[in-house]
């Protein structure tokens, strides 16, 4: 919660102060991707952290847990470039800072209340992110840009803002995108409900593998993802087992 509050003071610095508080601000904020990235790649269950992450009672900020949760899928896909993790969570920090850009009244209602205009609008906040990056004068590798611009593009076409398709998208931007969607759904902004992140993981998974659904992601990867968080899923289960049935050994002494 204290990271998230930090965080959004340094977006709310570089969006809205003058030329040294932007650079502070783009300063602190990779230094809280880089407390993300050591927090994400230390844990040693990855399916425990992210439902712990999410079922926190803290205000976390979405941007942080999407950069958490993103870090984690990338591991989980067998990532281990420290650089490229850095970048996605980066990404992940910056995806959604185009917002501060979209109209007021649009933000100001629910998603599903939304106009045809409403949702253009709302689209935006991709270019705009990745504006707001180039403006700031910082450098940044170049994928941090197309991950940005990518995390609204769908597997099957049917994204925004370019439509792109299949291996057109990056794998990294998928992992984001992954992350993104997830968030949304624990959240309530997806489909208007509320899931948890057990049920998240499940709508996921279910849609990748409907045929006649909107497939946002590569199903290849939702199925790798997947398939390590089930292994993670057990590997815990046991431990708790074996936990309980110390303690209940232990008890039986007492």
């Amino acid at each position: 919660s204290a990271v998230s509050q930090d965080l959004l003071r340094a977006l709310n610095q570089i969006t809205t102060r003058g030329d040294d508080a932007r650079s502070e601000g783009l300063k602190r904020c990779k230094e809280i991707a880089d407390e993300i990235l050591g927090v994400a790649a230390q844990n040693s269950n990855i399916y425990d952290e992210i439902l712990a992450l999410r079922n926190s009672q803290e205000d976390i900020e979405h941007s942080v847990i999407v950069g958490t949760v993103a870090v984690m899928f990338g591991l989980s896909l067998g990532f281990t470039d420290e650089q490229m993790l850095g970048d996605l969570t980066i990404a992940a920090i910056f995806h959604d800072i185009g917002l501060v850009r979209v109209k007021p009244e649009v933000m100001a209602k629910k998603e599903a209340a939304w106009s045809a205009g409403d949702r253009k609008e709302y689209e935006l906040h991709v270019r705009n992110s990745s504006e707001i990056l180039k403006e700031s004068g910082t450098e940044f590798h170049p994928r941090v840009f197309r991950m940005v611009e990518e995390h609204h593009e769908n597997y099957d076409g049917s994204g925004f803002p370019k439509g792109l398709k299949g291996a057109q998208i990056d794998e990294t931007s998928q992992v984001l995108h992954l992350a993104n969607l997830f968030d949304r759904l624990c959240v309530g902004k997806q489909t208007g409900a509320v899931l948890s992140p057990a049920e998240a993981f499940d709508y996921i998974y279910d849609l990748a593998q409907d045929p006649g659904a909107v497939q946002e992601l590569r199903p290849e990867l939702v199925e790798r993802v997947f398939q390590f968080m089930q292994s993670e899923k057990e590997a815990a289960d046991q431990m708790r087992a074996k936990a309980g049935d110390r303690v209940e050994a232990a008890m039986k002494k007492i």
